[in-house]
């Protein structure tokens, strides 16, 4: 791996990972996105997603993969959707998520994604976010 990182989200495509942001040795939100071919087993930088995040949620869908919420600069939750066309090799914004989330879990469900995260609010008060994304 190029650029060392923790709480980075990896995904598998087509037999190689992919490791999307993470935080850094002093813990700074990471925007590096890196692939692992695995049958060269050869570590490969790609293009830097716009938005630097520790632990988004992400998942694949088809050939594109999403990146969704983490954590970001200010260590505050980010609200930022970005796709990455594997066969075009960049990023594109998506409309941003109706609030920041972190710690997301997600799944795929045909067009769309389900997601989960858990938030406290003032007072301690915890509740649980679910939201419907379309992820094309």
């Amino acid at each position: 791996m190029h650029n060392p990182r923790v709480f980075a989200t990896p995904l598998v495509y087509e037999g190689n990972i992919f490791v999307i942001g993470g935080c850094d040795q002093l813990g700074a939100p990471l925007d590096t996105f890196e692939y692992y071919e695995t049958a060269k087993r050869k570590w490969h930088n790609l293009p830097n997603m716009e938005t630097k995040r520790a632990a988004p949620a992400a998942q694949i869908v088809g050939d594109k993969i999403v990146a969704i919420g983490g954590v970001g600069e200010t260590q505050a939750p980010v609200d930022a959707v970005e796709v990455y066309d594997i066969k075009a090799k960049k990023w594109f914004k998506k409309e941003s998520l109706t609030e920041p989330l972190q710690g997301v879990s997600s799944i795929v469900k045909g067009r769309s994604g389900i997601l989960e995260s858990r938030k406290n609010k003032k007072f301690n008060i915890e509740y649980t976010v679910i939201m419907v994304y379309d992820m094309y």
